[in-house]
């Protein structure tokens, strides 16, 4: 669904986020978390998620937005969306990328 509706390079990295973002915050956080928020996920985890997203997000996307999209997958991560948390944090990744590309904010 993302590849179809989304433009390449925010499809790409919108499935990047999701996939690498949650297996690094699971592998720093899990070992590493010492600070957790009542469901479980850590500040450590959703750091790591944040700067890995960031890192895959810059060399697609221009630096603010890949700040913003970096953001929207690490809320989406922390909040589990339903219906399965690995598809709503690509799509709160694209959409909130497509957004800020066609509205140019």
């Amino acid at each position: 669904i993302i590849v179809y509706f989304f433009p390449e390079d925010i499809a790409i990295g919108s499935i990047a986020v999701a996939t690498l973002g949650d297996a690094i915050a699971a592998i720093i956080g899990k070992p590493f978390g010492k600070h957790r928020f009542k469901n479980g996920k850590s500040i450590e985890g959703s750091l790591a998620y944040f700067l890995t997203a960031l890192l895959i997000l810059i060399p697609l996307i221009d630096i603010p937005h890949a700040i913003i999209g970096a953001l929207a997958g690490t809320l989406a991560e922390f909040y589990e969306l339903p219906p399965d948390d690995n598809f709503s944090n690509q799509l709160a990744v694209a959409i909130t990328l497509y957004v800020f590309r066609k509205f140019a904010l």
